[in-house]
C-alpha cells in the first residue's frame, strides 16, 4: 500500500524524495503458489512475504484515521490452472511456521476423499518442487488468453501497461536432513535443488507421487528448510480456529547449546571448573547467551550464562528440544525452567510464563528500545539533578564570594578607624567572621568540582544512553527521527489530499516516543514547527537546529488542524 512504500523510502536514509501521488491500491508483489488444504476446497496455505503480511495489519487502522486515502484492500486473487481467477480473504498468519492461511470465496476443485497417509520425510528422499516462473506470452488459443485469464497489468504514469505471464516451474531435489520434534514427528527438513533461486520461496514440494511433502520457507540460503505437510496441516488449524493471525509463544532469550562451549568460555561466564565439568561431559542443555530486558525471560530472572536443563520436566538435549517445548505450550502458557546458574550448588526450578508475539524479533528489538528510552529517560533526570545540584553548589559558592568581599571591605574601612576604642574587639570578629567564611568557601569550591565532575558524567552517562534509546542517528533528512517521528515531504500534487498547500506528512510514529506520547500519528501531517511553515526536510532541519529543544508542531488531521507539543526527554 502506499503508506508502507513511503514508510520504506523515509527510511532510507536519501535527502529528498518527491511522490507525486499515492501509489495505487495494485502494487504487485511476490507471486507464490499455494496449497488446498481441509475438506471444503476453499482453504488454501501459502507463503506470503511475512513482512507484507504485518504491514498490512498495521496500516488497516489508517483507512479509519484518513478517509480521503485509498490504501488498498487485502483481498487475494487465486488463479486456478484454467486461468480462473477466484478472490479470497486473508484469514491469519501463523507465526510459528511463517504460513498465511487464505480463504477462496467458492471451491478451487472438488476434492476426491481423503488420500491415504504421506510417508514422512527422510534424508535422501527425491522431491519435486513447483512454483510460478516467468512464461512466454501465451498464444490466441492457450488458456491464459481466455476470458477469464490472468491479468497482470501495472499502470505506469502515462497510462501504459505492462502484462506478466507466468507459468507452473518444476525442478527436482533431494532432502538432505530432516528434523524432528523429541516425540518424533518431522518439523523441518532441508533440500537441496540446484536451479531454485530467491524466486522460489513459497514452492511446494511434492514425492514422486504426486503427494504434498511440504512448503519452501526461503529460498535464498543454502539448502532451504520446507515445512513438512503434517505441520502445515496444524498450522492451518490453528489460525483456522481463532479466525485470526496466531502468535507464536516468546520467550526474549537466546542461547546455544552447551556442546558448543569450551570450558573457558564457562569460566568467562563465572564458572568454576568442578560445576562446569559435568555439565560439558553430559553435552545437553541450552546456555542463554542474551536475555531481552523485560521479556518473559528477565521477568523470571534468567540471566545470560544460566544453563537451562530441563523444560517442563522434560530433558533439553540441545536448541531445536529447548525451542519445541516452548512451541509446544504456545503462548500464555507457565513452564517450569531447571536452571543451573554458576553461583549456585545446585540446579533450581523457575516459573516462566511465556507472551505471545507475532514477530519474535520484532518484539525484542522493541523491548530492547523502550529498555534503552527508559535508561535514557533515567539517565536524563540524572543530569538535570546533577545539573540543578551543580547550580545550588554554584550560588552557595557566588554567596559567600560576596561575602568575602563584603568582610574584606569591611576590614578596609576598620583600619582608617584604628583609633576608635573598640577597634581590637571589632577587627577580631571581623577576622574571625573571615576565617569561617574562608573555610566555608574552600569545603564549597571542592563541592563544585566534586558537582562539576557528577555533572559531566551524568551528561556522558545521558548521551550514551540516549544514542542507545535512538535506532538511527538524527540526520538532516529525518530531523524530527529523535523524536520518534519519520515524515516526508508533500508535493503540490499530493498534499491537497491531505486538505493542505504544504507540509511533511508522518508515516510513522515509533512507539514509546515523545511523538507517540504526544498523539501524533501517520497520516498526519506536520504544517508548521515552532510557528513557522515547514515544506521539506531541511525546513525541518534548520527550524529543529535553530529552534528550543521542546517543539510545537502545528498538524493537520483529516482537515482539522491543532497543536502538538514534542517534549524533548534527552535535554539535561
Amino acid at each position: 500500500s502506499g503508506f508502507k512504500l513511503l514508510s520504506t523510502l523515509a527510511g532510507s536514509g536519501k535527502q529528498e524524495w518527491r511522490i507525486e501521488d499515492m501509489p495505487a491500491a495494485g502494487v504487485h508483489t511476490n507471486i507464490v503458489a499455494g496449497v488446498i488444504v481441509g475438506d471444503d476446497g476453499r482453504t488454501v496455505v501459502a507463503r506470503l512475504p511475512r513482512a507484507e503480511v504485518e504491514a498490512a495489519q498495521q496500516w488497516q487502522g489508517l483507512l479509519a484515521q484518513q478517509p480521503g486515502l485509498r490504501l488498498g484492500d487485502s483481498d487475494f486473487t487465486l488463479v486456478r490452472g484454467d486461468g480462473k481467477h477466484i478472490k479470497a480473504k486473508f484469514v491469519g498468519l501463523d507465526a510459528a511456521t511463517g504460513l498465511s492461511l487464505l480463504e477462496a470465496v467458492e471451491p478451487l476443485l472438488v476434492l476426491t476423499p481423503a488420500p491415504r497417509a504421506v510417508p514422512a520425510p527422510a534424508v535422501g528422499q527425491r522431491v519435486r518442487l513447483y512454483a510460478p516462473t516467468p512464461a512466454a506470452p501465451a498464444s490466441p488459443a492457450s488458456p491464459a488468453a481466455a476470458p477469464n485469464a490472468p491479468d497482470h497489468t501495472l499502470a505506469g504514469d502515462e497510462g501504459d501497461t505492462e502484462v506478466i505471464y507466468l507459468g507452473i516451474g518444476e525442478t527436482e531435489g533431494y532432502l538432505t536432513e530432516v528434523k524432528r520434534a523429541p516425540s518424533g514427528v518431522p518439523v523441518r527438513a532441508r533440500v537441496n535443488a540446484p536451479r531454485i533461486t530467491s524466486a522460489w520461496t513459497g514452492a511446494i514440494a511434492t514425492n514422486e507421487s504426486g503427494e504434498v511433502v511440504g512448503i519452501l520457507l526461503d529460498s535464498g540460503e543454502t539448502d532451504p528448510e520446507i515445512v513438512p505437510a503434517e505441520t502445515v496441516r496444524v498450522a492451518a488449524e490453528r489460525v483456522l480456529t481463532r479466525r485470526a493471525s496466531v502468535p507464536q509463544p516468546w520467550l526474549g532469550a537466546g542461547g546455544s547449546a552447551v556442546s558448543n562451549f569450551s570450558l573457558s568460555d564457562f569460566t568467562l561466564k563465572g564458572w568454576t571448573f568442578e560445576m562446569a565439568a559435568p555439565i560439558i561431559h553430559k553435552k545437553q542443555g541450552v546456555v542463554l547467551t542474551s536475555v531481552v530486558p523485560g521479556a518473559p525471560a528477565a521477568a523470571a530472572g534468567l540471566q545470560p550464562g544460566d544453563v537451562i536443563l530441563r523444560v517442563g520436566g522434560r530433558d533439553v538435549r540441545g536448541v531445536d528440544d529447548f525451542t519445541f517445548w516452548i512451541k509446544e505450550a504456545g503462548a500464555g502458557a507457565t513452564l517450569n525452567f531447571t536452571v543451573w546458574r554458576s553461583t549456585l550448588a545446585t540446579p533450581l526450578d523457575v516459573p516462566v510464563q511465556l507472551s505471545a508475539a507475532q514477530n519474535p524479533a520484532l518484539a525484542g528489538f522493541e523491548a530492547t528500545m523502550q529498555d534503552a528510552l527508559r535508561k535514557a529517560q533515567l539517565e536524563s533526570a540524572s543530569a538535570r539533578q546533577a545539573g540543578a545540584e551543580l547550580r545550588a553548589v554554584q550560588e552557595r559558592v557566588q554567596s559567600l564570594q560576596n561575602d568575602l568581599r563584603s568582610v574584606r571591605l569591611a576590614e578596609r574601612q576598620l583600619m582608617r578607624e584604628a583609633h576608635a576604642a573598640d577597634f581590637a574587639a571589632r577587627l577580631e570578629g571581623l577576622r574571625e567572621r573571615l576565617k569561617g567564611i574562608e573555610a566555608s568557601f574552600a569545603a564549597e569550591s571542592t563541592a563544585l568540582a566534586s558537582a562539576e565532575a557528577r555533572y559531566a558524567a551524568a551528561l556522558h552517562r545521558a548521551a550514551l544512553a540516549g544514542q542507545d534509546a535512538t535506532p538511527r542517528p538524527l540526520n538532516a533528512a529525518q530531523p524530527l527521527l529523535s523524536f520518534g517521528l519519520k515524515s516526508m515531504s508533500l508535493t503540490t500534487r499530493l498534499a491537497p489530499k491531505f486538505k493542505v498547500r504544504g507540509g511533511l506528512l508522518v508515516v510513522s510514529v515509533r512507539g514509546g516516543s515523545p511523538a507517540a506520547a504526544a498523539g501524533l500519528m501517520p497520516g498526519d501531517v506536520v504544517e508548521t514547527i515552532n510557528g513557522r511553515p515547514v515544506s521539506t526536510a531541511r525546513d525541518a532541519s534548520a527550524l529543529t537546529r535553530t529552534g528550543t529543544p521542546d517543539l510545537t508542531l502545528g498538524i493537520v488531521r483529516s482537515g482539522r488542524r491543532m497543536t502538538v507539543a514534542l517534549l524533548n526527554e534527552e535535554k539535561p
